[in-house]
């Protein structure tokens, strides 16, 4: 048996879908918990786009958050009267396609994406006082997905073998798609209200289809999971005094997941069987207040502090019944039905300074303190006879605080960075991991009590490793 293998490179250039599936984030706002930021996290945004202002071109280099790996590509430029950005963020999508042969030239071919690397990709237009942004998102995946009574894990491939005579095509990726758009209005008191909505579809499919034509027979099996996403949100400075300034932006989340009717699928000789799932919820939504006070004067220091209350509500109830389609229908009932409802609250507090001391270099660092997620959950369980009757209803209230198996643990981030203004057109922009190791998101350092040695702790407290990002304004 020959084996021949080629790699064929997929490179996404998409201009007409919308969404803000991921955003861009620069190095100073990732080092400040996003309170400072440049023209990296300006020149996508559907509201800020204006900041950035190229003569001819703006332009940036960077390998993410990680620094390394995942590649971050930038470019604006400001036509007669529309502006226009473009990101790429990840590595393209690499698929190998491999082909094997019997002696008697029966073929077996396999093709498949490699990796689970993200693959990003937005476009941006901005005219007059309006952003519109759009993007997409695809990460192959591999996950366990039951077929005909048999779990296994699947990879997003393709498989056509001519030597068993069987087909086998498992869908298992991420995606998403959608719009967002963005307008700044003059309000009353000459303030600007930059309001934003966004409409995205988030697919996570785990689909598979399988056929024999030898024993004749075909099976599907689908668990994918389709969230629609409708967010909004709104933003204004309410006080300014001097160099100070106090702004409030309230925020709604809402996902709406959608699950397929058919998930089952048997076709076999002398049978033939079709199963629907019916009655499954699972929906969120998040509003987030936050107000923010920032002290920026003239000069080489600057500081922001950010408070923000997000509530989330949670609703999620089990499948009513199964539907088995065949000769006749047979509808089963869950006998044990959960209806889970979930409210919690998670107050978040943010810190950030900057400091310039040359004209040509200034540091930044941030920290943000989460408290622990607290709030209550309720749940309601049936029990139902074969019929569908409920037989008995219990109900429970779960109060939580700092319940990682209901909401979030508390957390502390601290960052830092320095930026390098190597010319008036050329900025490189850095995360140094000072702070992080430093603390390690707790309230204590993590230098060894009792080492005198002055080196050593010079070398944990300096040493570490600096991420880089490269823009360029003309």
């Amino acid at each position: 048996m020959q084996t021949t293998k080629k790699l064929v490179l997929i490179v996404l250039v998409l201009s007409t879908v919308f969404a803000t599936v991921f955003a861009q984030t620069s190095m100073t706002s990732l080092s400040t918990q996003s309170l400072f930021t440049t023209d990296v996290d300006d020149f996508m945004d559907v509201n800020e786009w204006h900041n950035v202002m190229p003569k001819k071109f703006f332009g940036f280099l960077g390998y993410g958050e990680t620094g390394k790996g995942f590649i971050q590509l930038g470019f604006a430029k400001q036509l007669t009267k529309v502006y226009m950005g473009a990101y790429f963020e990840g590595l393209p999508i690499l698929w190998e396609s491999k082909t094997e042969k019997d002696n008697n030239g029966n073929k077996k071919v396999t093709v498949k994406t490699l990796g689970r690397n993200p693959t990003n990709a937005s476009v941006l237009a901005g005219f007059k006082n309006i952003g519109i942004k759009g993007a997409f998102s695809f990460q192959p995946q591999r996950r366990q997905i039951t077929v005909n009574g048999v779990p296994g894990n699947y990879d997003n491939q393709h498989i056509t073998d001519g030597i068993a005579k069987t087909t086998a095509i498992s869908n298992v990726f991420d995606m998403e798609l959608g719009v967002t758009a963005g307008m700044n209005i003059n309000g009353p008191k000459d303030r600007l209200y930059k309001t934003s909505a966004e409409i995205a579809l988030e697919s996570k499919v785990s689909k598979v289809n399988k056929s024999n034509d030898t024993a004749k027979t075909v099976d599907m099996a689908d668990e994918s999971v389709y969230t629609l996403k409708i967010n909004g949100g709104v933003g204004f400075d309410f006080w300014q005094k001097r160099d100070i300034t106090q702004s409030l932006a309230l925020a709604l989340d809402t996902d709406w997941d959608i699950f397929p009717k058919k998930t089952e699928y048997r076709k076999a000789p002398g049978t033939e069987r079709t199963v629907n799932t019916v009655g499954r919820l699972n929906d969120v939504l998040t509003l987030t207040p936050v107000w923010t006070l920032a002290y920026e004067p003239e000069g080489k220091f600057a500081f922001k502090a950010e408070a923000g209350m997000p509530v989330r509500f949670h609703f999620e109830n089990d499948y009513n019944y199964k539907e088995s389609v065949a000769a006749s229908t047979t509808t089963t009932y869950n006998t044990s039905r959960n209806y889970n409802f979930n409210l919690g609250f998670e107050p978040t507090l943010k810190g950030a300074v900057t400091w310039k001391p040359f004209s040509k270099l200034r540091f930044n660092a941030g920290a943000s303190f989460i408290v622990p997620e607290f709030g209550w959950e309720t749940e309601k369980t049936e029990t139902r006879a074969a019929d569908g009757t409920v037989t008995n209803t219990t109900k429970d209230v779960t109060w939580f605080f700092n319940d990682s198996a209901i909401g979030t643990s508390g957390k502390f981030y601290a960052n830092s960075g320095f930026t390098w203004f190597v010319t008036d057109k050329v900025t490189v922009d850095t995360q140094w991991d000072i702070l992080q190791n430093l603390f390690n998101n707790e309230f204590v350092t993590q230098l060894t009590e009792g080492n005198y040695n002055f080196w050593n702790t010079v070398n944990k407290l300096l040493i570490h490793k600096i991420r880089f990002a490269v823009s360029v304004k003309m």
